[in-house]
């Protein structure tokens, strides 16, 4: 899954909602979710929705990580012939397309159904415009993860990090050893990813908060902010030859053959190691980077509800909001798509042990942070902008003072 750069029952909710309610509820779907894992994750949404009575009808727009789709939905919307609904990132670019009156709402079964109550507050607070849920909550990642290989730890005689300093000293031992400590794939958004893990590692959830949300002047060249390239200027170093525009899961490829140690990527990686037959704590770990501490970065799915005018559509979009948010559909979708569910009051079985971190942080952690790559923590064009910034440090041997002069300038240019 990449992620973008930075941009009674059902039936009765149907029918109280929507008086118009005369034949099938129906469903066009436009989403982007084409690969096995994804496809195998979506079904359980169509089987729930088919058996409640709804009509689905699929649009798969397969490439560019949902740019596609996106392009494709928003053409169909200014067009007059909106999807019923459509697959899409929380963040800043759902805001603009409510807020530009190209959405409509599925509130009636948001209240009736407490969704306030069941999603941590950075997911409904992103789902919502004017207080109205204008999409609607499928998944939830987290993007602050660091990948290991048991096999390569043990051979190098290595603990799983915890801080950067023992991050460093590991990867040291690793490159000692003949491994590859750091697999890096050399692209713009997944540099960016790494970035965000060492600001927040480095500098804390405040810090976060301030350089990479609020996008404060004095954070982004900050001594806090020449920490973060000082470690970055580590970890290019650790970079092997082949890293330049190599795809995600062909690194996390690098860590499940052995030929490397490590891999910052988000959770969805989780899915590879799974496919090639490894188990959680025996073939591989997973924890949070370095100094996360109770803090996730986290991206979220979700289906947004254009405004429709046809009845059987705004009953399809009714009846999708009530069996998405299903509890036993979120689980069974998290299942196979290895992500976990927004809804907080899932049962933890049956969820593996790196599901299990994430789940337990999203119930209890006050420190849930935007992610920087998904477009949920700063507007396309700031993010387009620090995302460049971090592809020419890791292009170049730019220093860190050289670095955090660039992010600001770059920033300040964006906006």
């Amino acid at each position: 899954m990449r992620r973008r750069k930075i941009l009674g029952l059902a039936i009765g909710v149907v029918f109280i909602a929507s008086p118009a309610f005369a034949q099938q509820p129906t469903a066009e779907v436009l989403h982007w979710w084409t690969s096995g894992g994804e496809a195998k994750a979506l079904k359980v949404i169509h089987d729930r929705f088919v058996a409640e009575g709804g009509k689905w009808v699929d649009n798969p727009v397969a490439g560019g990580g949902g740019d596609a789709a996106e392009t494709v939905a928003k053409t169909r919307i200014l067009g007059g012939k909106p999807p019923t609904v459509m697959q899409w990132h929380l963040g800043l670019s759902l805001q603009q397309l409510a807020q530009a009156g190209l959405l409509g709402d599925v509130d009636a079964v948001a209240a009736k159904e407490h969704w306030d109550a069941l999603l941590p507050p950075l997911i409904a607070e992103n789902a919502k415009v004017g207080g109205k849920y204008v999409a609607i909550p499928v998944d939830i990642h987290g993007e602050n993860w660091l990948w290991t290989n048991a096999k390569v730890f043990a051979a190098a005689g290595v603990a799983v990090p915890t801080t950067w300093d023992e991050f460093d000293a590991a990867a040291a031992k690793i490159k000692a050893a003949g491994y590859i400590p750091l697999a890096v794939g050399g692209q713009d958004w997944q540099e960016t990813i790494i970035f965000a893990d060492v600001v927040l590692g480095v500098g804390g959830p405040d810090f976060f908060d301030a350089a990479l949300v609020r996008l404060e002047d004095a954070a982004l060249e900050s001594p806090t902010m020449l920490e973060v390239f000082a470690e970055l200027v580590k970890i290019r170093g650790m970079m092997d030859p082949g890293a330049g525009n190599r795809s995600w899961n062909e690194t996390t490829n690098l860590v499940i053959t052995g030929k490397a140690a490590m891999q910052f990527m988000g959770d969805w990686a989780k899915g590879e190691f799974s496919a090639a037959g490894m188990k959680p704590g025996v073939d591989f770990g997973c924890a949070l980077a370095p100094g996360s501490g109770d803090a996730y970065s986290i991206a979220a799915d979700s289906f947004a509800v254009p405004r429709v005018a046809d009845p059987d559509q705004r009953a399809g979009q009714l009846l999708m909001a009530h069996v998405v948010m299903e509890p036993e559909t979120q689980r069974d979708f998290s299942f196979a798509k290895g992500s976990v569910p927004p809804r907080k009051d899932v049962p933890l079985d049956g969820f593996d042990q790196c599901s299990r971190i994430a789940m337990n942080i999203l119930r209890q952690s006050p420190h849930l942070l935007p992610s920087l790559g998904s477009g949920m923590a700063v507007p396309l064009a700031q993010g387009g902008a620090i995302s460049d910034t971090i592809a020419a440090f890791f292009a170049s041997p730019m220093s860190p003072e050289s670095a955090a002069r660039a992010l600001r300038a770059a920033v300040a240019a964006a906006r």
